[in-house]
């Protein structure tokens, strides 16, 4: 028979049973312990993630946001002062135009007159001009009659 019932086999067994009983308290209790542990702390460690991942993504909206008002805000600024300065550019030009305008104006009337001063001063010269080529042409004098201000308007051209 392979197997025999005797002393040695209970001494087996009990010896067995008590290994196992103290391998269970020494050995396998504090493994059980160290890995419910560090499930507790992996577990912990998830969740503190998932709350700093909300709250990263949180700040992220707000800082888009923000972003997103500040942009706006620099376009406005920008625009205004576009806006402003054409405006100003606008004043600016039309205030020069007049004061060219103006200057023009005026050296237009000191042009006019001064051509009508000019026409006027060679209107008393005309006639004494045409007795004198009349005299050197003719070779005598001869009184010229007929000339007035009219004909001497339309020979200067008005």
């Amino acid at each position: 028979m392979l197997l025999q019932l005797d002393s040695t086999l209970i001494v087996l067994i009990i010896s067995f049973v008590s290994f196992m009983f103290i391998m269970q308290k020494i050995f396998y209790a504090p493994v059980r312990e160290l890995r419910e542990e560090r499930k507790t702390y992996i577990e912990n460690n998830k969740a503190m993630v998932e709350q700093i991942k909300r709250e990263a993504e949180v700040v992220l909206k707000d800082y888009n946001s923000k972003i997103i008002s500040t942009k706006l805000k620099a376009n406005k600024i920008a625009s205004n002062s576009t806006s402003q300065a054409n405006n100003t550019k606008s004043a600016i030009l039309q205030k020069k135009t007049e004061q060219v305008n103006s200057r023009i104006n005026s050296y237009k009337q000191y042009i006019d007159h001064s051509k009508n001063e000019a026409k006027e001063a060679l209107k008393s010269q005309v006639a004494s001009l045409a007795q004198t080529i009349s005299a050197k042409v003719l070779g005598e004098e001869v009184a010229i009659s007929g000339i007035t201000s009219e004909v001497i308007d339309r020979a200067m051209g008005r």
